[in-house]
């Protein structure tokens, strides 16, 4: 009996082979529903009206501040005949008006003034970055549940390829979601702006960190206010130490229960009976400096308050123990606050 030849396009057998070449394996597609068509569409139509629109606004919004906080800096540095400080500005503002970029790290030569600005900055933006990643999210997943549903409708229909199609469009859809901010800096902040500073000491040292003797837990950067400082330590005896709007706070003075002010604008202003913290435990201190004053708190505990001229401190943190006690340091965090200029 003679066999029937079948005729195959020689295109056809041609595009076969330069798959099969590429090491591709030629597959039906599958026709999406339009309706997943329709749902993606307006999943993308809702991102761009209600959340890139409003963030691109803020962004604005975020960059016209900054240029007016570098200007105010500007001027005040201008005035107290700081040149180095006013020539670093005058360069931060041209690159801002220029339209460029804000660093995500400082080099350690930066200004610690510009240092200051560019947190605030950076605080700032990566709130905008994480609330539109929130609202990215809550959208997504409301399309996502029509997306499933769709998909759990093919499938009971037994349209199983339409159903896997769906399927890899949710997780797509997925995928637009934006992961962590790559505006974030290196050194990221806590969910209350704060930046920990136990892995960035002059000496190297984890948490948490045990001091003895002339041993101290001090932070690589300086800072200027307004500022908040928070330390979580504890003393085995007397004497927890700490440094930056004053030489030292004095906790568990050896002498008595007094908290003694070392230096600084607050010298000699030693206030009866607020040193007194206890021993084997720790205590979060909190130190919020401005221009105009500082305020020492303990557990929450307004300590000590001073009113004075502090706009000139360029300190870094510092913690230490003396007298023999042995000091262990859990915490050192740091947050620059908005000017109250």
């Amino acid at each position: 009996m003679k066999t029937k030849s079948i005729s195959i396009p020689v295109k056809f057998i041609l595009l076969f082979t330069a798959l099969l070449a590429l090491g591709v394996t030629p597959v039906c597609s599958t026709e999406l529903p339009a309706a997943v068509r329709d749902i993606e569409a307006a999943f993308d139509n809702e991102v761009r009206l209600n959340v890139e629109g409003p963030y691109d606004g803020g962004l604005k919004t975020l960059r016209r501040r900054y240029s007016l906080a570098i200007e105010a800096a500007l001027k005040s540095a201008s005035s107290m005949g700081r040149l180095d400080e006013s020539l670093a500005l005058k360069e931060e503002l041209l690159h801002t008006t220029k339209g460029d970029a804000v660093p995500e790290t400082d080099e350690p030569e930066t200004n610690s003034e510009v240092m200051r600005l560019r947190g605030i900055w950076r605080q700032e933006k990566a709130r905008l970055d994480n609330a539109r990643d929130a609202q990215i999210k809550g959208i997504a997943a409301a399309y996502d549940g029509k997306l499933r549903q769709m998909e759990e409708r093919l499938t009971k229909e037994l349209k199983l390829e339409e159903a896997k199609a769906v399927r890899e469009r949710r997780e797509n859809l997925g995928k637009v979601v934006p992961a962590a901010s790559a505006a974030t800096p290196m050194h990221p902040t806590d969910s209350d702006g704060f930046v920990e500073h136990m892995g960035m000491l002059v000496d190297s040292g984890g948490s948490p960190r045990k001091l003895k003797k002339s041993e101290s837990a001090t932070t690589k950067a300086s800072f200027k206010p307004p500022v908040e400082i928070i330390i979580e330590a504890k003393t085995d005896s007397t004497n927890l130490r700490i440094s930056y709007a004053a030489n030292e706070l004095i906790f568990n003075w050896e002498l008595g229960p007094e908290l003694r002010v070392g230096g600084g604008p607050a010298a000699g202003q030693h206030k009866a009976g607020a040193g007194l913290i206890p021993t084997n435990k720790y205590v979060t201190i909190s130190w919020v400096v401005t221009p105009k004053q500082q305020s020492v708190y303990v557990d929450g505990q307004l300590r000590f308050e001073h009113a004075g001229d502090y706009s000139k401190i360029d300190n870094p943190v510092r913690v230490f123990p003396a007298h023999g006690s042995e000091v262990t340091v859990k915490t050192i965090k740091v947050k620059q606050l908005p000017s109250t200029k």
